[in-house]
């Protein structure tokens, strides 16, 4: 039998045992599957971080001259950077849009934390339609941080021009 197939038993067993002992067995699982569960994430642990660190001392160890290693951690640093203020982009877009968009229907519920979260969720669906959109014109894969700050800007606006409208209605009333 292959490890796939053993580990969809075992985690059809695990739903049985857990729809058989219901509510009622939380105890029983907390006392005795627990701390097996625990165990096993501790050995599990264990053994990441020095397979981790003796992957990194290895590879470089491999690269031999001194300037390669230099070069390959700043591009390391670079890259880790660079996606990271990509990913801290997509966020913020993702907020903007789900809040213009549909933050009048998170404010002031019962849930509406979850109204939030669901008003963000969209924003970044929308957000990601719009830059596919773009990516299916061609655009220079350059222009695509301009495009991410005059998608945001854009976004940013909308609540300034709708205030500023509903200020002309009242006024011209």
């Amino acid at each position: 039998m292959n490890l796939s197939t053993k580990i969809l038993i075992g985690l059809a067993l695990g739903i049985i045992a857990g729809l058989e002992l219901g509510a009622e067995g939380a105890g029983f699982a907390k006392t005795w599957i627990g701390p097996l569960g625990t165990i096993f994430m501790n050995m599990i642990k264990m053994v990441i971080v020095p397979l981790v660190f003796s992957s990194l001392v290895m590879g470089v160890a491999s690269l031999g001259d001194i300037k390669k290693v230099g070069r390959i951690g700043i591009k390391t640093v670079g890259y880790y950077l660079g996606t990271t203020a990509f990913a801290i982009v997509i966020g913020l877009a993702a907020v903007i849009i789900g809040e213009v968009l549909f933050g009048k229907f998170a404010s002031k519920r019962k849930l509406a934390f979850a109204f939030t979260l669901a008003s963000v969720i969209l924003g970044a669906v929308i957000y990601y339609m719009v830059y596919q959109f773009v990516l299916w014109l061609k655009m220079p894969s350059e222009d695509m941080k301009l495009f991410s700050a005059i998608v945001v800007a854009i976004f940013l606006a909308i609540p300034y021009l709708k205030e500023k409208r509903t200020l002309r209605k009242g006024a011209s009333k």
